[in-house]
């Protein structure tokens, strides 16, 4: 019996596969231009049939490549622009499950030279690729509008977001994410829940750094993902407020509320916002090991509510320095519930038994960060910058997990195991950066 309950545990954990994802394909190409030279960094998006939506975002490589993993089945269109060419719009792709995967070759025509094409030069593109990392304009894609930071990261190009909501960049998991410059210094959850609480239009740019400089902290050689939000240069008071709302299997909402108040010396400001609703999931997956077999169905959701506040305040000394203090509390109240049926037997044989299991947890998690900064940045662009910070999270968490084996027509009840686990977790930190720089030889502080 163990074997088994160890068993479901481990496929819970690591083999839950949501429906979307059971009929996925990759969708790749090349674009070409003048003379069939293939073009690199080239922007190529994937869009929505029914509502030129953005999707995906991805460059092409030097080889003019271009790739789309996972493609749900159904109906795109594909976007692309490079410098110099026209933009370019594909036909409707019907994706079915018959699709051959044969490779895209999209032909770019020149632009001929005019006032109007100049001024369309003259723009940002929704993607470019820099010498030391990738920027998404998120001002640029007006596909943005109405989401929050965990979609468009979705979005980005290089980025995955898996189906409990990490994170990995190029292929590579623990990706440290900064917002302006600054790390978060949070746990998978409570980062998940952060980015769906930020909104698109409070974000000016994502930044994917895929081989971090020395700038930057040693825990971030996986990669760092740089969240720019806008800056407000308005004099005065003023501020913004924006509802959303999502409905899938179950409806979910979000609000948030920023005011801010500057004058030449002061910049005062604060955001408060709040996120609710259920992620659903479900799994079904027939699986053979050490001669066994094991055929699961399961239905699995997370209800969570998070609250977060952020209040801070610059002081700019001079033109060249400036003097900043933020704080940021996050709180939240969630449950996850699973309900799963297995069916066990041998490998060549009959199933002879039923597991029905169960998996309630109910949580409560309390983040706060405090940070204090300073900025120097000269006349030639070189910048020193010095970061203290203060950190505090408490987590409670109570599980009750009953499993039931049944014979196989569940008639008869052949044993239980109960266990119920009460998670208790506090930690305080503070982390002074430029200490921890004397430690890993390397820092967030120096001239650059």
């Amino acid at each position: 019996m163990n074997k088994y309950f160890s068993f479901l545990i481990l496929g819970l954990a690591f083999f839950t596969l949501q429906s979307q994802h059971l009929m996925a394909q990759n969708l790749e190409g090349k674009v070409i231009g003048k003379n069939g030279k293939f073009l690199s960094g080239a922007t190529v998006a994937l869009l929505n049939f029914s509502d030129s939506s953005l999707l995906k975002g991805n460059i092409t490589d030097e080889n003019g490549q271009f790739i789309f993993e996972n493609v749900i089945i159904g109906k795109y269109l594909l976007q692309c622009s490079v410098v110099g060419y026209e933009k370019y719009f594909s036909n409707l792709i019907d994706l079915t499950q018959g699709f051959s995967g044969d490779k895209f070759q999209i032909q770019l025509q020149e632009l001929t030279k005019g006032i109007k094409e100049i001024k369309v030069l003259s723009k940002k593109p929704m993607i470019e690729v820099k010498a030391d990392k990738t920027v998404f304009n998120v001002e640029q894609s007006i596909n943005a509008a109405g989401t929050n930071a965990l979609d468009l990261l979705r979005k980005s190009p290089g980025v995955r977001v898996d189906k409990d909501e990490n994170i990995e960049m190029r292929g590579k998991n623990n990706v440290q994410i900064y917002i302006d410059g600054k790390p978060s210094y949070l746990d998978n959850k409570d980062l998940s829940a952060m980015l769906k609480n930020m909104q698109s239009s409070d974000i000016e740019s994502i930044e994917l750094i895929s081989n971090p400089s020395a700038k930057y902290d040693a825990e971030g050689n996986a990669g760092i993902i740089n969240i720019r939000l806008k800056k407000n240069k308005k004099f005065g008071t003023n501020g913004s407020a924006s509802i959303g709302v999502a409905q899938g299997k179950y409806f979910k909402q979000n609000a948030s509320l920023t005011l801010n108040n500057r004058n030449k010396k002061w910049n005062v400001f604060g955001t408060y916002s709040v996120n609710n609703g259920k992620n659903y999931n479900y799994q079904n997956f027939d699986r053979i090991q050490n001669n066994n077999r094991y055929n699961m169905h399961s239905d699995n959701y997370n209800d969570d509510l998070t609250n977060a506040l952020k209040i801070g305040a610059d002081y700019y000394a001079n033109s060249k320095s400036v003097f900043g203090v933020m704080a940021n509390v996050m709180n939240t109240d969630g449950e996850f519930v699973s309900r799963s049926k297995t069916y066990l037997g041998a490998e060549n044989g009959p199933f002879t038994q039923a597991l029905v299991a169960a998996n309630n947890i109910r949580g409560h998690r309390v983040n706060a960060n405090m940070n204090a900064n300073y900025k120097y940045e000269d006349t030639l662009g070189r910048t020193l910058n010095i970061d203290l910070d203060y950190g505090v999270f408490n987590s409670t968490a109570r599980s009750f997990q009953p499993n039931t084996y049944w014979d196989v027509d569940e008639t008869s009840i052949q044993s239980k195991v109960f266990l119920r686990i009460i998670h208790l977790l506090k930690f305080i930190s503070i982390p002074a950066r430029w200490i921890m720089s004397k430690i890993y030889g390397k820092g967030s502080w120096e001239l650059v």
